[in-house]
């Protein structure tokens, strides 16, 4: 027997849909998903580098939907942001939000919503790897969105009253 509760299916063993989502505000690039290649598959979480050109990062497919993601287990994707600007680059992430809300309970999304500044120069790649993950406590709902908002902001704030989150390595 199947008990079904609104959107809440607890007979199913699906991987549950997750359609990571942005809104940009005063930022002139976008971000891009895609799967790591196999070697990075569930490692390196949180590296982030900037690039010279994307054939560098460890790229695999790029993803144009939803992220597969079974219960109890977890999925690597990897953020692209490409700098077309003559201008360096300056953003942050607001802290995500979810769709259902309900669906935060038992996830957790190891992202880029961590207080930090990142800089991507001039006609050069950043990326940072990422993972979402659902432990059993999740609520066994079949897709969520996670949305990000990530804010541009001008040099002289990064490098003046953000100079403390400017992310560098």
């Amino acid at each position: 027997m199947m008990l079904l509760l609104g959107n809440l299916s607890f007979a199913s063993a699906s991987p549950v849909q997750v359609n990571i989502t942005w809104s940009y505000q005063n930022f002139p690039s976008h971000i891009e998903l895609y799967e790591p290649i196999d070697s990075y598959s569930g490692k390196f979480v949180a590296q982030t580098k900037v690039i010279d050109k994307l054939s560098e990062a460890p790229l695999g497919k790029k993803i144009t939907g939803p992220l597969s993601v079974k219960l109890k287990s977890s999925t690597s994707a990897i953020l692209v942001v490409e700098n077309k600007t003559d201008e360096e680059l300056y953003f942050f992430a607001v802290p995500h939000v979810l769709n259902p809300h309900h669906a935060s309970a038992g996830h957790y999304f190891e992202c880029l919503c961590n207080s930090k500044v990142y800089r991507v120069p001039p006609g050069k790649f950043w990326y940072r790897i990422v993972r979402v993950n659902l432990n059993s406590s999740f609520q066994k709902i079949k897709a969520f969105e996670i949305n990000h908002q990530i804010v541009g902001i001008a040099k002289s704030q990064a490098l003046g009253e953000y100079k403390d989150q400017l992310y560098e390595k």
